[in-house]
């Protein structure tokens, strides 16, 4: 005799958004934004113990910026969660992030314009009950930016 076990909790789910966005800021010296936008967020379940999880957006945002009207940010993000036992599951990602700043007159001003955000980051969490538990995380980026003295190197780790 033969046959196929399913979990009934896998397969894919998730939310896609697209949209036309057109901005036009008061000032005529700022050319404003025409153009799509767009957003999702999906995860797949492949079992009971591996998950996989992926999120896009661009999107324009107000800025407070000196200089600056508006930001198009632009993410990717992605990160597998394995559960080693019903104690302990790790996670590793890792993400990309760019922004574009446009104002009336960024050029009069000392400020970061563009940035590019890369990170990596992972975590394992020991869980001793349902309500007490032990958390490791790491995360390590690197930012380029079109004044180099802000750019930089970072890594963190903290345990909760």
């Amino acid at each position: 005799m033969g046959g196929a076990a399913s979990d009934a909790n896998t397969g894919l789910v998730g939310a896609v958004s697209v949209a036309y966005t057109s901005l036009n800021p008061v000032s005529t010296a700022e050319g404003g934004f025409n153009g799509f936008t767009y957003g999702a967020d999906l995860t797949f379940t492949a079992s009971r113990k591996l998950k996989a999880s992926i999120n896009f957006d661009r999107d324009v945002k107000p800025t407070n910026r000196i200089g600056a009207t508006y930001t198009l940010e632009t993410t990717y993000t992605g990160s597998v969660e394995y559960k080693i036992s019903h104690r302990i599951t790790t996670t590793l990602g890792g993400s990309h992030s760019s922004q574009h700043l446009s104002g009336v007159d960024l050029a009069a001003f000392d400020t970061v314009a563009n940035e590019v955000v890369s990170a990596g980051f992972g975590s394992i969490n020991y869980a001793w009950t349902r309500r007490l538990g032990l958390q490791l995380n790491v995360r390590y980026e690197h930012r380029t930016a079109n004044i180099t003295d802000f750019d930089y190197d970072d890594l963190q780790a903290g345990l909760t």
